[in-house]
């Protein structure tokens, strides 16, 4: 690892200019593959473009070779606790 760290928290708009299952496929999806730690997302005003439906696939459901998040939130309330 170039960067190790324990995780990634991504702070919203993972997608821009909108969310999609293609631009997380390629924009994220390729973008982590060889990042082996959890990956902590939430969703920004960019990801809702789809009603959140790519970014429930990817992080909700995570897809091979995507680090899930250490617990999975359920919609609507969408919080991370690191203790």
């Amino acid at each position: 690892d170039l960067y190790p760290s324990d995780f990634c928290l991504i702070l919203g708009d993972v997608m821009y200019p909108t969310g999609g299952a293609e631009g997380y496929r390629y924009g994220f999806q390729e973008a982590f593959k060889h990042y082996d730690s959890p990956v902590l997302a939430l969703p920004g005003n960019h990801d809702w473009y789809d009603q959140l439906q790519a970014f429930q696939q990817f992080f909700i459901q995570p897809p091979d070779r995507v680090s899930p998040p250490s617990r999975s939130p359920e919609l609507p309330n969408w919080f991370y606790y690191l203790d």
